[in-house]
């Protein structure tokens, strides 16, 4: 018993003794800094002793979502512990960050810690590069000035396909098999694209035929023309998949002055997702945007109102979402006007005879506040009239007023809509009201008589973003049917929350619909992203309950993609459990989706396989997706090689890369990564731009130069400015410079040896041989002095 009690007091002294030895340590090396620096403070140096970093500036690259903005000296402030960089309010707008979104004042005068106004950041002092996450739209857009038709580009010829194949199994089941394929040629000014599905198992085979058509730029008419099985484009009234043609200006030319008005559409992407806008099964719009709020803004008014929004996730989700909007008809400038005119046989014809169909539409701006438009359609024996105004009333909105004929019920209609948005209280209004009138022998107790819609949308200061519904209609035995909707979204820190109720009124019957949707980062930084998703919606007639949790996020800088998904519904009689594990990986070539659903009896899992391949006169290029106007880059067989325009894509083994976010009819600037080239490769030209016309697949060549990067200081006296020539064994040139100060000569891309001529005035020169010794060949930078005779 003594002994082990002496066992305790030994050990108890050691520690002390370490104790006090490490803080006398310490106090000492904190006394020795103070006096060597007596102008630093003893916080800083303890600091610095502890591998802490102090307050103040640093050097600092910033990107904006990953990519290159600018080079700055921040100052950082200590806040809880974490220093976070701080920027004044005209540093951000010099970014393209939209400061109202962050409700930070124009007129505030100091920086701004980026951490009290959430500001995602992450920095690291290794390569001093500071990343901002912000979202899209967080972000000014700014346009592209429209180009010169001469500067257009319709590109190089190339077959390409984007593909996607699928497989599914059922439990108990055969295995279903499927592949879609979007097909495309361009030959000078021609496009042609198809669109094809086959589906197959062990029991039976099955293809389609979507679509085949042509289309090419008319630059004579600023028109497109198209031909073939398509789905056309209209503006004003609606139309079915044809057999023909198709001739309608081209609005992407002059889209930046033509249009007075647009739909706008707002969404949230949980990861870095692939943002599509569908009319119909049309695409009218793409894009990729950064995790956060988005707004897009650029669309162009459609004949249709009803837009589907399409946000897929890089866990592999697709979150569906339709968007009704009252739109005017294009509100056009002084002169402008637009044109449509489609004619061919429809697709889905059952009547088997008098299957024509035409459509002519036209718009005309009679002045900057009066726009009128007209249309006439054929469908089988059926016509269909219409011509209205659209008026630009100033302060108090816009107002369209339009009247149409249908023969095939002899039924007239007139119609008004009214838009207003006010920019200081944030608040958007739009409504419209259709009247019908029967003639006699059509009179029927289920016609529509009236037919109103009207929305609201508000911005609540800091308190979030209401919206708010209500569309009636009402038939000719009175009755009426009715829908009202209202939302509420807000965040609090940075949970995300969306509050939606739904009132329905068919005849009797009544019906309520809650859903509440609940979205909370958990632990983010720029390479990776996790969250917490969970929505409850609740259907008061047919006592349906739905809640649905989601874990899921991005890891390897956003190229994997996973969701845990559980779902609990009871409709009153019985309930029901799904549960579902999602992934989806990426990489430079193609993506993978693998899911696994498991219900209550049963259980199925599918895995696809996407991609794009592009056949050009330099090879065969894959890549994750295509868009619909593309880039080819190529860097001379030069791999791994980045641009502006990714971070994540980069040239394959041949020195090719697809690039897919291109603008048609504006200037696009590529700009390669010089830190992606390799040690001894030197790009000539580091930045072009192109103007591709629509559906174009530019190319893009940067000679790159394979060799050495050295400086030559000559021991004899050059000229400053003269003119350097360097030459291989078989005298070509292989570089170019001009002699510094101090007699240095820089050169980079030569060979292991070669001879440099220098030439100043007229007839002076001198030259000199080199050789690079092979302890030199792996420097960066390799210094040889010379002596120029």
């Amino acid at each position: 018993m003594i002994i082990n009690h002496m066992k305790i007091k030994i050990a108890f002294f050691i520690l002390i003794s370490i104790y006090n030895k490490h803080s006398i340590a310490q106090d000492s090396s904190l006394s020795i800094y103070a006096h060597s620096f007596s102008n630093i403070d003893k916080e800083t140096i303890k600091k610095l002793l502890e591998n802490k970093k102090p307050e103040g500036f640093y050097h600092s690259i910033i990107h904006i979502n990953n990519r290159k903005k600018t080079t700055k000296l921040l100052y950082f402030k200590s806040i809880e512990n974490k220093l976070t960089p701080c920027l004044s309010v005209n540093d951000l707008i010099s970014l393209g960050i939209n400061i109202d979104f962050y409700s930070i004042k124009k007129e505030y005068q100091d920086i701004i810690p980026l951490s009290e106004h959430s500001i995602n950041f992450k920095y690291s002092f290794s390569n001093q590069n500071l990343n901002l996450i912000i979202p899209q739209k967080a972000l000014i857009k700014k346009e592209n000035y429209i180009t010169d038709k001469k500067d257009w580009d319709n590109g190089i010829t190339a077959l390409f396909s984007q593909y996607s194949y699928s497989i599914k199994h059922h439990q108990n089941k055969v295995l279903d098999q499927k592949l879609n394929l979007q097909t495309g040629l361009n030959f000078n000014a021609w496009r042609i694209r198809s669109q094809n599905s086959f589906y197959w198992n062990k029991n039976r085979y099955q293809s389609k035929l979507s679509s085949i058509y042509t289309y090419r730029q008319i630059n004579s008419f600023s028109a497109l023309f198209y031909g073939g099985k398509f789905s056309p484009t209209t503006r004003i009234l609606p139309t079915d998949k044809i057999i023909g043609f198709q001739l309608i200006s081209n609005n992407l030319i002059s889209s930046n002055n033509l249009y007075a008005n647009k739909p706008i559409i707002e969404g949230i992407a949980d990861t870095e997702a692939q943002v599509v806008i569908k009319q119909g099964d049309k695409v009218i719009y793409e894009s990729t945007v950064p995790p956060g709020p988005f707004i897009i803004n650029s669309l162009p008014i459609l004949g249709s109102e009803k837009l589907s929004l399409e946000v897929k996730e890089a866990d592999g989700r697709i979150k569906i979402s339709t968007h009704y909007f009252t739109s005017l008809p294009n509100q056009l400038n002084k002169g402008s006007y637009q044109y449509n005119f489609i004619s061919g046989t429809l697709t889905n014809n059952s009547h088997k005879e008098n299957s024509i169909f035409l459509l002519s539409e036209f718009s005309y701006g009679i002045s900057q506040k009066i726009t009128s438009y007209s249309a006439i359609k054929k469908r089988y024996d059926h016509m269909n009239y219409l011509s209205g105004l659209s008026l630009d009333l100033g302060i108090f909105g816009g107002l369209a007023t339009d009247l149409s004929y249908e023969n095939s019920r002899d039924k007239l209609k007139y119609q008004f809509r009214y838009q207003k948005s006010m920019s200081k209280t944030q608040t958007y209004f739009t409504s419209g009201i259709s009247f019908y009138h029967y003639l006699d022998n059509f009179q029927k107790k289920d016609n529509v008589k009236r037919n109103y819609s009207v929305s609201i949308s508000q911005n609540i200061n800091d308190l979030g973003y209401l919206s708010f519904q209500y569309h009636e209609k009402t038939y000719e035995n009175t009755s009426k049917k009715f829908e009202l909707g209202t939302s509420f979204s807000s965040s609090i820190n940075k949970i995300n929350y969306n509050l939606k109720y739904d009132f329905k009124k068919n005849k009797s019957i009544f019906d309520h619909a809650f859903s509440l949707n609940l979205h909370m980062p958990l632990g983010n930084n720029s390479d990776d992203y996790h969250w917490f998703n969970n929505q409850t919606n609740y259907q008061n007639k047919k006592k349906n309950y739905i809640n649905t949790t989601n874990i899921g996020g991005a890891l390897l800088n956003y190229n994997l993609g996973y969701s845990v998904n559980y779902q609990h519904a009871y409709n009153g009689k019985r309930k029901s459990n799904h549960f579902s594990i999602n992934t989806r990986y990426q990489n430079n070539y193609q993506s993978y989706t693998f899911n696994v659903n498991k219900m209550e009896d049963s259980y199925n899992y599918n895995a696809s396989i996407n991609g794009g391949i592009v056949f050009h006169s330099s090879g065969i290029t894959l890549t994750p997706r295509l868009g619909r106007t593309f880039a080819l880059i190529n860097t001379q067989g030069i791999s791994g090689i980045k641009t502006s325009f990714s971070t994540k894509a980069k040239t394959d083994i041949w020195g090719n890369l697809i690039l897919n976010n291109i603008t048609p009819y504006r200037i696009n600037n590529i700009k390669l990564n010089a830190t992606t080239l390799p040690q001894q490769a030197e790009a000539e030209i580091y930045s072009k731009n192109i103007i591709p016309t629509l559906g174009a697949v530019s190319k893009i060549t940067f000679p790159i130069r394979i060799g050495y990067r050295v400086i030559f200081k000559s021991t004899t006296h050059l000229p400053f400015a003269s003119t350097v020539t360097a030459f291989d064994k078989k005298n070509n040139i292989i570089s170019h410079g001009l002699v510094s100060e101090n007699n240095i000569i820089f050169l980079s891309g030569i060979t292991e040896n070669g001879l440099v001529k220098v030439k100043w005035g007229e007839d002076k020169q001198c030259q000199f041989n080199y050789e690079i010794d092979d302890n030199e060949k792996n420097t960066t930078l390799i210094k040889k002095e010379i002596n120029c005779i």
